[in-house]
């Protein structure tokens, strides 16, 4: 069965806020073949990129093994290997991130999956706003049906109508294992 991934934003959950240096960003925006989770290879691009962790105030202090910033999801190295270990097409940029003035170099990735789903959803029985569809995109999902078999043999995709991360159900038992992880069913999603 698939899963979606989502960040796991319960209380009792550390939820460090990953903060990318400003100039790093703008030197990859400014390159216009630059994206993530578009199916295709960003490390000659990548370069140097900064990000700080920082604990959220209403949350427990502490590291989680996946984050979300703006335009990229983080992962931890044990995330990594996981994915490695079921072997996904996915591509994992090095972060140097800063914890408590602390560097920790090899310790987390920007995370570009590679296998990228265009049409994974069953639009005659998902119920959304149909406005952004001409462009691809599923808005204010109320309700979400899958095709059958929406990523094949796949471990991960990322379903690019509703902007998430798929994972089948083997990589899914990992991956609950990890910190800061929610895995969603795709009738329980909403946008």
């Amino acid at each position: 069965m698939t899963k979606l991934l989502e960040i796991d934003l319960r209380r009792s959950v550390p939820g460090p806020e990953a903060r990318p240096h400003q100039a790093d960003l703008n030197r990859l925006f400014d390159d216009p073949a630059y994206g993530l989770c578009r199916g295709q290879s960003q490390e000659s691009l990548w370069g140097r990129v900064r990000v700080t962790l920082v604990d959220d105030r209403e949350s427990p202090p502490g590291l989680t093994d996946f984050m979300m910033t703006v335009p990229f999801y983080v992962v931890s190295r044990r995330f990594v290997e996981l994915l490695v270990s079921h072997n996904c097409d996915c591509e994992y940029l090095p972060l140097e991130a800063t914890y408590k003035r602390k560097v920790l170099l090899g310790e987390f990735f920007a995370l570009n999956v590679l296998n990228i789903e265009k049409s994974a959803a069953d639009l005659d029985h998902s119920i959304f706003d149909r406005r952004l569809l001409e462009f691809g995109l599923m808005r204010d999902v109320e309700k979400l049906v899958l095709k059958d078999d929406p990523m094949g043999r796949a471990p991960i995709a990322y379903f690019e109508e509703v902007g998430r991360i798929a994972v089948n159900e083997a990589l899914a038992e990992d991956l609950a294992l990890l910190t800061g992880v929610r895995l969603v069913e795709p009738k329980a999603f909403t946008s």
